[in-house]
């Protein structure tokens, strides 16, 4: 394979019948010769996933019944460098005799690193139906020439340097079925002619600086299955114009300015998998009806400014596995409906102002990772069925209202890493059934009303990176296995002084830091062991 330059430079005669040339994930090296022109008959050439390098020669536009051309690049992770490694790199800008190949129908050069904008030229192949040009370093803008396309039906160009906006004649491309822009430099508006191209199945412009609103005349591209316009700077409030998009598989928005209320239409996408939304401008509700999307398996809203409580109807939500709703204004309680999604892997409500308790029926969740509610106001008990949760690995209830004591059953989740109870109004000692938790990392229960002295078995723990015990009721030594735990490099408890000048709640001879037991909240009373 090694030999490829060699074979085009020698066959002439021979080689200028080949039809369909594919050396496909191949070893060969080199750049391409000038020789490649005298393969007047080739219809198919596909060097993809090589290690060919150099420019494109002028001769390629001497290949005139060419209808596939592929010579994309690859990645192969490198184990000592730690990163991911190019090979096949083209180079140098298109040469403007490529416009001469009018029967392509697939170019493919994704992986490359050209340089300038796209010739004129290339827009007259008019039988063009794929167009791939992902991470190949393109600058510039899209030409208004782009319209001439008619015939296309995916336009790939993620990752490059593209700028400038979308202009008005894509809207001719109404053979369109992916468009995929991501990760440009594009701003301005959609255009509007974007919304008449029916035949539209991936609609991909996420993370460039597009302005603008999502306009009601989005309803009409009904075939839509992916709308992925993350991280611009879109605004406005959604349309509720989502009813017809029943193939729609993904909707994600994150990391806009939308406001307004998440449009009742959501509620009905039978396809719908992954929603989301998270840091926008939104308020409101959450969809009172979740009756029709049981494929929803991610529902994102972190980080707006959404209200109420979470509606029952979650609980026909059967294939949900991740729900994530931080830092928004949700309130009220989560019924026993909520406990009946038993896909459930993450849920994520930390920094809302859910009240009322946690349900004994969270135990129907066993398949459930991480479960965070922390800085919520939440009250009462933690009920002992929360130790069937067997696959959980974070438990965050951090900063709510809760009391009483830890269920002996708590202590089944071996799974655990992280544990956090801290700022709460719990009571009663830590178990020595702690040391059943081999896997916990992190140990964190400050501020609370936790009593006696800390059991030997949580010194067995050799995962433990962060143990944080101050501001209890602790007394007694702290067992020396601390000092032995090679990964601990954050031990808080109430070792110092009490009251200034009292002797201290707890001895700790490898504290990082030792607080005051009586001036609870007080980080200046915390101070280096």
């Amino acid at each position: 394979n090694s030999h490829f330059v060699y074979l085009i430079s020698t066959c002439r005669s021979s080689c200028v019948r080949f039809c369909n040339f594919a050396l496909v994930d191949n070893n060969m090296f080199g750049g391409l010769p000038s020789e490649l022109g005298l393969l007047t008959a080739l219809t198919h050439l596909d060097l993809s996933r090589s290690d060919i390098k150099g420019t494109i020669p002028t001769e390629v536009g001497e290949l005139t019944e060419l209808k596939v051309l592929h010579f994309s690049g690859y990645y192969i992770w490198d184990d000592y460098l730690s990163r991911y490694v190019q090979f096949g790199r083209l180079s140098g800008s298109f040469p403007s005799s490529i416009g001469n190949l009018t029967k392509m129908e697939s170019l493919a050069l994704s992986g490359n690193v050209f340089t300038g904008v796209l010739p004129a030229g290339l827009y007259d192949m008019e039988n063009l139906t794929y167009l791939a040009l992902d991470r190949s370093s393109l600058s510039g803008p899209i030409s208004l020439l782009i319209g001439r396309l008619s015939n296309l039906e995916v336009l790939s160009f993620e990752g490059n340097f593209i700028s400038g906006t979308i202009p008005p004649s894509i809207g001719n491309l109404t053979s369109l079925k992916v468009f995929d822009a991501r990760a440009n430099r594009l701003k301005g508006a959609v255009p509007d002619g974007f919304y008449g191209m029916t035949g539209l199945e991936h609609f991909v412009i996420s993370y460039n600086s597009l302005t603008g609103t999502i306009p009601p005349s989005i309803g009409n591209l009904t075939l839509l299955k992916v709308i992925d316009a993350e991280g611009n700077g879109l605004d406005g409030e959604l349309p509720d114009a989502f009813h017809g998009m029943t193939d729609l598989e993904q909707l994600l928005i994150k990391g806009n300015s939308f406001t307004g209320a998440i449009p009742r239409s959501i509620g009905k996408l039978a396809s719908l998998a992954i929603f989301s939304a998270d840091s926008n401008l939104l308020s409101g509700t959450l969809p009172d009806k979740f009756h029709n999307m049981g494929r929803l398996e991610e529902f994102h809203v972190s980080f707006n400014s959404v209200a109420g409580s979470v509606p029952p109807s979650v609980g026909n939500l059967v294939s949900l596995e991740a729900f994530f709703a931080r830092g928004n204004e949700l309130n009220g309680t989560l019924s026993d409906d909520f406990y009946a999604m038993e896909s459930l892997t993450e849920f994520y409500c930390d920094g809302n102002s859910l009240s009322a308790s946690i349900s004994p029926p969270i135990g129907n969740l066993r398949n459930l990772e991480a479960f965070d509610v922390g800085r919520n106001s939440l009250v009462g008990s933690l009920p002992p069925s929360i130790g069937k949760l067997t696959s959980l690995r974070k438990l965050d209830v951090s900063s709510n209202m809760l009391s009483g004591t830890l269920p002996d059953d708590l202590y089944d989740m071996d799974k655990l890493t992280s544990f956090r109870l801290s700022f709460n109004a719990l009571s009663g000692t830590v178990s020595s059934l702690v040391g059943r938790l081999t896997n916990l990392e992190d140990f964190s229960i400050q501020r609370n009303s936790f009593a006696g002295t800390l059991p030997t078995e949580l010194a067995d723990l050799k995962n433990l990176t962060i143990i944080f015990t101050s501001w209890n009721d602790f007394t007694g030594a702290t067992d020396e296995g601390f000092c032995e735990l090679d990964r601990l490099w954050m031990f808080y408890a109430d070792c110092g002084p009490t009251n200034v000048t009292g002797p201290p709640a707890v001895e700790c001879a490898c504290c990082t830091k030792c607080c005051d037991t009586a001036r609870r909240g007080d980080w200046d009373a915390c101070g280096r062991n």
